[in-house]
């Protein structure tokens, strides 16, 4: 992809008027303008500073290289969250040599991971198992190792019956995942209540401690009860999860984690209206 860049030559002009008076003064001379800022520009990895405009026209051109390569329309949640146009940035800021999410590590509080995938192939991949959670390496359902393939998965170049599978939204990132044992699931999805959820809540401070403990810039947790959390105030879940949300507020950091947390996530499992009464659209 070409990018051209064009450079302006500004130049100011002084002009001299003269002008007679009554003593016979000599000719004056106007001051000259001032020296006019260059015209702005934005920085890039191979073509030095090239006009906004042209820019943007580059950056719509590769975002839509992007969107027209099958791994890319493989993963519809690509699209969804607008990485091609952050890949097309990446690579006009900083080459095409750069990998999304390399030099990052990414934390998970999940089930666990099997490290030896070969979409983790090249990656460092750390596990911690906190509370006895299960080892999930090996030719079994890991909950844990899919989220992480979404996160920051490379494929093989190839893969089984000719597929050609999408790549996680940073392949370049590493993996730091705190297996954390889980329910089943599979229940319906009804309203959560406080009493219950609130039973957690030395546990789950636990494990986001322990996460904060890497220094991780970003932590994603896809784990969570099987229901809506609904109809309580601010103060009542505050105080529910009095030793969760001091931990997630991170006081004295000056760095802070953000903890990207999956919410709502039904996937169509079976509500019952009753259980919503005093909100029946949420089963819907």
């Amino acid at each position: 992809m070409k990018i051209f860049l064009y450079l302006f030559a500004l130049c100011a002009t002084g002009l001299a008027a003269g002008c007679g008076g009554g003593g016979g003064g000599g000719p004056r001379t106007s001051a000259s303008p001032p020296p006019q800022p260059p015209p702005p520009c934005v920085q890039t990895a191979d073509f030095g500073c090239v006009a906004p405009q042209k820019f943007r026209e580059e950056l719509d051109s590769l975002a839509d290289d992007f969107r027209g390569e099958e791994e890319f329309r493989n993963q519809w949640g690509l699209a969804a969250i607008g990485a091609d146009r952050a890949y097309a940035r990446l690579e006009l800021e900083h080459g095409s040599e750069i990998e999304p999410g390399a030099g990052q590590t990414v934390g998970l509080i999940d089930t666990g991971i099997d490290a030896r995938h070969p979409f983790f192939d090249g990656k460092t991949v750390t596990e911690e198992h906190l509370d006895n959670a299960s080892d999930e390496a090996g030719a079994r359902f890991s909950h844990g190792t899919a989220v992480a393939s979404v996160i920051a998965g490379r494929p093989p170049s190839t893969f089984s019956a000719g597929l050609r599978p999408a790549p996680g939204v940073a392949p370049g990132a590493d993996i730091a995942m705190f297996a954390v044992p889980t329910g089943s699931g599979g229940e319906d999805y009804v309203p959560v209540s406080l009493s219950g959820a609130g039973q957690g809540d030395d546990r789950w401070a636990s494990y986001i401690d322990r996460a904060l403990a890497r220094s991780l810039d970003f932590v994603n947790v896809s784990v969570g009860f099987h229901g809506i959390v609904e109809q309580y105030s601010e103060r009542e879940l505050r105080d529910a999860y009095g030793k969760t949300v001091a931990a997630l507020t991170q006081t004295g950091a000056n760095e802070k984690t953000v903890f990207v947390w999956a919410a709502g996530n039904a996937n169509g499992q079976p509500c019952d209206p009753a259980d919503f009464a005093g909100n029946p659209e949420l089963c819907r």
